[in-house]
């Protein structure tokens, strides 16, 4: 068997014992079609287990379910996508967020940076700041380099 079917079959297989072991899929599929919430438990669970309860996280744009799903709050308090466009000063304040000393422990990426932020800042902040270290579900995971502790 060569090396990229295995690794799809290890996929699959970790995929089917998610499903099975808390039936959030299940559950996230019967209530909604959207497909962040089916993965906030697998990303949930990474989360909470890669981090301390006093660790913040952030789903860049937007997952505020995510919050729930892994214990962890956010700085920021723009959760929802529609928010970030349209509040005045919103997107400034996630850049400040991301670049200062309160910057979140972890960012799960749902939405390209350039989504909203069509000047690049944020996916600069995020490459310069952050190491990607995990994909799951698709949603990739980045890591800050150097957390900045009080």
């Amino acid at each position: 068997m060569s090396a990229s079917a295995n690794r799809g079959n290890a996929v699959g297989v970790h995929r089917e014992r998610t499903a099975r072991s808390d039936g959030t899929r299940e559950r996230s599929l019967a209530s909604s079609s959207d497909s962040r919430i089916v993965k906030d438990g697998a990303v949930g669970r990474y989360l909470n287990a890669h981090t301390k309860p006093d660790d913040r996280v952030y789903a860049l744009y937007a997952d505020a379910s995510l919050y729930l799903a892994s214990g962890r709050r956010a700085p920021y308090p723009y959760l929802w996508f529609l928010g970030i466009q349209h509040i005045p000063g919103a997107l400034q304040r996630l850049r400040d967020t991301l670049a200062g000393p309160a910057a979140p422990r972890y960012i799960a990426v749902y939405q390209q940076p350039r989504t909203i932020d069509k000047s690049g800042d944020i996916g600069r902040i995020v490459t310069r700041r952050y190491r990607h270290v995990t994909t799951i579900e698709g949603v990739p995971i980045w890591r800050l380099r150097v957390p900045e502790r009080a």
